[in-house]
């Protein structure tokens, strides 16, 4: 990406260490990434490489015990809770499993208005309107606002996550491990509707997977993570057809099985 294009979301040296029964373990080691609008970074790697990690720390939901995250230039880690709001504005996020991050008691209506609420977006027909719109881009059929998380699909769910990630207009989206609780037709669906609205509202999207497969579909650029190191970052193709690392070998090879 041309230096002449300025990073929407860039990571300058990020290290995390938590304490455990064992010791400090050190979660990442020195990681630093640009994301640049409208592409898409794949984070590659197995379970414990660091990618939930990396994520939480990006999406600022944690700080950094060293390094820092800029979002437009401004330091977002370490903020103050008001710039923190602001970002948090700024950017969705899909997690894994949709139905643990509905609330069972509510309508998919009301789920999809909440954050409308909390940010005091219009009138209650405003934000109507905009809960509509944004469930027709996603595939949602009206009538399925009526519902409950539990009178959904998984797919069904997934696409009103990814809703509720894109009705405040965010310029980027933080996706961890999207799919990997569908089934492989429904993934498919999920990645072509992910593939088109980033074309639709020009979204910027962070795509933590421990498929490397499915990075391959979306991704501009991977990053291959294993034990909260980067083991090898490049062009999405270049990583997938000339990869130079013995550890990302074994990930493409896994994900041919």
């Amino acid at each position: 990406m041309s230096d002449q294009k300025e990073a929407l979301l860039r990571a300058v040296a990020l290290s995390q260490s938590y304490s455990s029964k064992h010791g400090r373990i050190r979660a990442l080691n020195s990681v630093s990434l640009e994301l640049y609008p409208g592409e898409t970074l794949g984070i590659a790697g197995e379970s414990g490489s660091g990618k939930s990690t990396l994520l939480r720390l990006l999406s600022a939901l944690e700080p950094p015990h060293e390094g820092e995250v800029r979002f437009e230039g401004k330091i977002i880690s370490g903020a103050p809770v008001n710039e923190r709001r602001a970002y948090y504005k700024r950017i969705g996020i899909v997690f894994q499993q949709p139905r643990l991050s509905f609330d069972p008691r509510w309508t998919l209506f009301r789920s999809l208005e909440e954050p409308l609420q909390i940010n005091r977006f219009g009138s209650s027909g405003e934000r109507r309107a905009l809960v509509l719109e944004t469930a027709e881009k996603t595939g949602l059929d009206e009538e399925l606002l009526n519902r409950y998380p539990s009178q959904l699909s998984g797919g069904q769910l997934q696409r009103a996550a990814i809703a509720r990630a894109i009705i405040l207009k965010p310029r980027l989206v933080f996706l961890d491990e999207p799919t990997a609780a569908l089934d492989v037709s429904i993934q498919a669906q999920i990645l072509n509707l992910l593939k088109d609205l980033q074309k639709l509202e020009g979204l910027a999207y962070l795509f933590v997977s421990h498929d490397i497969s499915v990075l391959a579909y979306l991704a501009t650029r991977i990053m291959v993570l294993k034990n909260g190191t980067v083991m090898e970052s490049g062009p999405a193709k270049m990583i997938l057809n000339e990869a130079g690392n013995a550890y990302t070998r074994t990930l493409l090879a896994s994900a041919m099985e």
